[in-house]
């Protein structure tokens, strides 16, 4: 069985769980940012009032496709 994933707001508790992301984002990039730069980054994303709405990466179906769809 599939677990069904969770969506929700993220809070100050999952701190720990995004630096794990976040260093293996860097690190698949071959890149280093300090530490004031990750702490920033965390603070924008959680700050409602900040224009971040999310990251992600999608790609639109090429044109011979026969749908318009856009692929998480």
């Amino acid at each position: 069985m599939t677990a069904t994933p969770e969506i929700r707001p993220l809070t100050a508790d999952d701190f720990e769980t995004w630096q794990t992301l976040w260093h293996n984002y860097l690190r698949f990039y071959d890149t280093d940012l300090p530490a004031e730069t990750t702490v920033a980054t965390w603070r924008k994303i959680v700050d409602t009032d900040s224009a971040i709405f999310g990251f992600g990466a999608w790609r639109i179906k090429p044109r011979w496709c026969n749908t318009a769809r856009i692929y998480n």
